[in-house]
C-alpha cells in the first residue's frame, strides 16, 4: 500500500510492521455477499419494460430500440451460449447481478485510491483494517440500496451504466494520481475511451463529458493546456464512440428484433440521433416540461431518499444514516484534499442535477426514471464509503481496548448494509414474480391458430415477442405493434417476415409512409363469412359493415397506422382471426370499437355491429386458460404495472358477470365474481380505479338484491 505525504505527488510507503489482510479478500467478500443476495432475488424469467426486449436482442443478436444497448447485447449473447444449464432469461438476469458485482469491486478500489490520494490512508491517520472495512460496508450499503439492487436482478442496460460510471471514476482517479507525470495522458485516454464506449450502453454517462475538462483543470493546469493530453482524450473518445458502428453489421444480419434498422450509415445516424423519437438527440432543455423544483428536482430527491435517506419503516431514523455518512465523507475529504473532494462534487452534480435538466421529466410521467439517476448514486456510494472508513478509524484510535471498536464495527455493519437488506429485500425479491410472463402467455392462449393481434406499447408487445423469439411459443401468431406501424422500417420488416400477412405494399409505398390528408370517410366492407368461425349466430351477420373513420390529427390528417389497419382488415376478408390486446387504448381503434368482442385479455374483430358477448369463451379464457401466479400470494410485491394489468382482468371478468346478471343468470354471475376475487383478491390491488370500484360495487349490490 502507498500513501501520499503532505504533497499530493510525493508517494511514500505505509508502515510495514503490521500484519495486513490483502485488499482482494475484502473485494472478494463484497462480491460474494452481493452476488448471493442478487442470486436469491433475481427474476427467474422476464419482467416489464426493457427487460424482455433486452433478453430478446441478447438471445437473437438483435438491435434494441434507440439509443441502443450494443455492449449489453453482445455480452448477453455470449452468456446465453455458455449458461446452458438455466433458462436464457434467468441466465441473463443473473448476469446483470454479476455486472453489478463488477461495479462494486471497481468502486472498492476507487475508494481505496481516493483515500490514498487524500492523506486519510497515511499510517499517521489510519491503518488498513478500518479503511478496508469502512469501504466494504459503504459499498455494500450501495449494493443493497433500492435502485442498484432493483437493476441487479434483471437484465437491462442500466446496471451496465452504473458499472461504466465506476470504471470511468477509477480510470480518472488513476490519472489524478499520476497527473504530474509525463505519461499521465495515458489514463486520460482510458477515461475518454470508457466515456465513448458508454455510448454503446445507454449513454447516461454522457452527462459526465463536460465535467472532465473541469476536473483536469482543477487538478493540473498544465495538463489542461497540454496538446498531448487533449489529443489522447480526443482519440480515446473517438475510438470508444466508433465501437457503436458495430451495430451496422448487426442490423444488416436482419435479426428478429431490428429496431430502426440501422444497417447503413444514413439509418445509423437516424438511429443514434433518435430520429424515431423526434431527433436532435432529444436535447430539449427549454421550456421545462414540468415545474423544475416542485416536480423534477423533487422526483430526484424522492428517489434519492428511497435509497439513502428514508425514515419510513420499522427502524425509523436509522434509515437516514447512509446519507449522513455520505455527507460526512465528502466533508472529511474536503478537509484532507479539497481539490479531489471538489472534483467528486462536480461529478455528482453533473450526474444528478445534469440528469434532472437533461431528461426534463414531464409531470405525471408514466414511469419512474430512477434508472437515469444511478451514476449519481454510484458517486454518492463512494462518499458513504469514505465517511465510514474515517468513522471506523476514529473508533480504533479512541479506544485502546479492541473489544469495543470491534463491537461498534459490527453494529455499523448491521446499521448500514444490514438495514438496507431489511428495508429492501422484500421489495426487490423478483424470484417468484411471473406477472409479465403469465400476462404474455395469457394473451397468446386467448388466440386461435394463425391469429393477428394488434398491441399498443412496450409491455404488451415485447413479452409476446419474447415468447416467440426465445421460447418458440405460438410462432403462428402475428404480433403487430400499432405505434410502430407509423415507421417505415417496422412495416418493411413486418411484410418481409410475414409473407401471408394481408398487406399489399411496395417498397416505395412503405418508404413514403407518413401522415396523410383525410376527409371524414365511411368505408364499407363485406361481412360474408362462416359464422361458426366466430361463434355467432348467422342471423347476427349483415351483408356488409361500415367503418366511420374520422381524421385523427388537427381534424385534417390521419396516421399511417389507421390506413394500414384498414388495408389489412379489407385484404384479410375475415380469413385470419384479428384481435386487439385489451391494453390498446380505445382512441387508437375508435372506428373499430363497435365491432370488437371481449374475450379476456384480447378483443376479437367480429363481422357484426355490437357483437354479443360470448360468456362461454370469456369464462373459459379467464378461469381455465389463464394463470394468475403471485396475485393471491401475500409475500409477493405487486408492482404498479402488474397492478394495472390486474385491472384489465377485473374489467374483462366484470363484463362477463354483468352480462350474466342482465340475462338473469344470477348464479353464473356470482360464480364469475367469486372465481375472479379468489384469483385476484381485491385487498391486494388497492387502490382500485374509481370506475372499476364503482362497477364492482354495482355488480355486488345487484347480486345481493337478487
Amino acid at each position: 500500500m502507498y500513501s501520499p505525504s503532505t504533497e499530493e505527488g510525493d508517494i511514500i510507503p505505509a508502515q510495514n510492521n503490521l500484519r495486513l489482510t490483502p485488499y482482494w479478500t475484502y473485494a472478494l467478500a463484497i462480491a460474494i455477499c452481493a452476488f448471493v443476495t442478487y442470486y436469491l432475488t433475481a427474476f427467474r424469467t422476464i419482467t416489464w419494460w426493457e427487460n424482455s426486449e433486452s433478453i430478446i436482442v441478447a438471445v437473437t443478436g438483435g438491435v434494441a430500440h434507440p439509443p441502443g444497448a450494443l455492449i449489453p447485447t453482445l455480452l448477453g449473447w455470449i452468456i446465453t451460449k455458455v449458461a446452458f444449464w438455466v433458462s436464457n432469461a434467468f441466465a441473463l438476469n443473473l448476469f446483470a447481478g454479476a455486472v453489478s458485482v463488477a461495479c462494486l469491486v471497481i468502486l472498492f478500489y476507487a475508494c481505496k485510491r481516493i483515500l490514498e490520494l487524500s492523506k486519510i490512508s497515511n499510517s499517521k491517520f489510519m491503518t488498513q483494517w478500518p479503511m478496508a472495512i469502512g469501504i466494504s460496508v459503504g459499498i455494500l450499503t450501495l449494493a443493497f440500496s433500492q435502485t442498484i439492487w432493483q437493476f441487479s436482478t434483471k437484465f437491462t442496460p442500466y446496471i451496465f451504466t452504473a458499472c461504466m460510471t465506476a470504471a470511468i471514476l477509477l480510470a480518472f482517479l488513476s490519472w489524478w494520481r499520476l497527473a504530474e507525470s509525463e505519461n499521465s495522458y495515458r489514463w486520460l485516454f482510458v477515461t475518454t475511451l470508457l466515456l465513448g464506449l458508454d455510448f454503446s450502453i445507454h449513454r447516461t454517462n454522457i452527462l459526465l463529458w463536460p465535467a472532465l475538462p473541469i476536473l483536469v483543470l482543477l487538478r493540473n493546469k498544465r495538463a489542461f493546456i497540454s496538446a498531448k493530453a487533449w489529443l489522447a482524450g480526443i482519440i480515446g473518445l473517438i475510438l470508444g464512440l466508433a465501437f457503436h458502428l458495430l451495430i451496422i453489421p448487426l442490423a444488416a444480419m436482419r435479426p428478429f428484433l431490428n429496431a430502426a434498422d440501422p444497417s447503413n450509415l444514413s439509418r445509423f445516424w437516424d438511429y443514434v440521433s433518435l430520429k424515431q423519437y423526434g431527433g436532435g438527440w432529444l436535447i430539449n432543455l427549454f421550456p421545462r416540461k414540468a415545474a423544475f423544483w416542485n416536480v423534477q428536482v423533487m422526483d430526484y430527491l424522492r428517489v434519492f431518499a428511497a435509497n439513502f435517506f428514508s425514515a419510513a419503516g420499522h427502524l425509523g431514523i436509522l434509515g437516514l444514516l447512509p446519507a449522513i455518512a455520505g455527507l460526512a465523507g465528502i466533508v472529511i475529504l474536503w478537509h484532507r484534499n479539497w481539490r479531489l473532494a471538489f472534483g467528486l462534487v462536480i461529478l455528482f452534480l453533473f450526474a444528478s442535477l445534469g440528469a434532472i435538466i437533461y431528461f426534463n421529466l414531464p409531470e405525471n410521467y408514466f414511469r419512474q426514471i430512477d434508472r437515469h439517476y444511478m451514476p449519481s448514486f454510484v458517486i454518492f456510494g463512494v462518499w458513504i464509503s469514505i465517511g465510514l472508513a474515517f468513522l471506523l478509524d476514529i473508533l480504533r484510535r479512541s479506544f485502546q481496548n479492541p473489544v469495543l471498536p470491534s463491537i461498534m464495527t459490527f453494529l455499523i455493519i448491521l446499521l448500514f448494509p444490514g438495514f438496507q437488506i431489511l428495508k429492501n429485500y422484500h421489495q426487490n425479491d423478483g424470484s417468484r414474480s411471473f406477472f409479465a410472463l403469465d400476462f404474455a402467455r395469457n394473451i397468446m392462449n386467448t388466440l386461435p391458430d394463425k391469429a393477428i393481434i394488434f398491441t399498443n406499447g412496450d409491455n404488451d408487445t415485447f413479452p409476446l415477442w419474447y415468447l416467440q423469439a426465445v421460447e418458440k411459443f405460438r410462432p403462428d401468431v402475428t404480433v403487430i405493434n400499432i405505434s410502430l406501424l407509423n415507421t417505415p422500417w417496422y412495416v418493411s420488416q413486418l411484410v418481409n417476415r410475414n409473407p401471408d400477412l394481408p398487406l399489399a405494399l411496395t417498397s416505395k409505398e412503405i418508404d413514403n409512409l407518413s401522415v396523410r390528408p383525410w376527409p371524414d370517410t365511411t368505408v364499407m366492407l363485406s361481412a360474408q363469412c362462416d359464422p361458426m368461425a366466430f361463434n355467432i349466430d348467422s342471423g347476427d351477420i349483415a351483408d356488409s359493415i361500415s367503418f366511420h373513420i374520422l381524421p385523427t390529427i388537427a381534424g385534417k390528417y390521419i396516421l399511417p397506422q389507421d390506413l394500414l389497419m384498414l388495408q389489412m382488415i379489407k385484404i384479410n376478408s375475415w380469413r385470419r382471426p384479428i384481435y386487439f390486446a385489451i391494453t390498446v387504448a380505445p382512441q387508437n381503434m375508435s372506428w373499430l370499437n363497435d365491432y370488437l368482442r371481449p374475450e379476456g385479455l384480447a378483443q376479437r374483430l367480429i363481422p357484426a355491429i355490437s357483437p354479443k358477448l360470448n360468456s362461454s369463451i370469456l369464462s373459459n379464457n379467464l378461469f381455465e386458460k389463464y394463470n394468475y401466479r403471485g396475485y393471491a400470494d401475500n409475500y409477493i410485491v405487486i408492482d404498479d404495472f402488474s397492478r394495472m394489468i390486474a385491472f384489465n382482468y377485473y374489467a374483462a371478468a366484470m363484463e362477463g358477470a354483468s352480462t350474466e346478471s342482465n340475462n338473469g343468470n344470477i348464479q353464473n354471475c356470482k360464480n364469475i365474481m367469486q372465481a375472479l376475487l379468489t384469483r385476484l383478491p381485491q385487498n391486494r390491488l388497492e387502490p382500485l380505479p374509481p370506475d372499476l370500484r364503482q362497477g364492482l360495487s354495482a355488480i355486488c349490490i345487484s347480486n345481493d338484491s337478487k
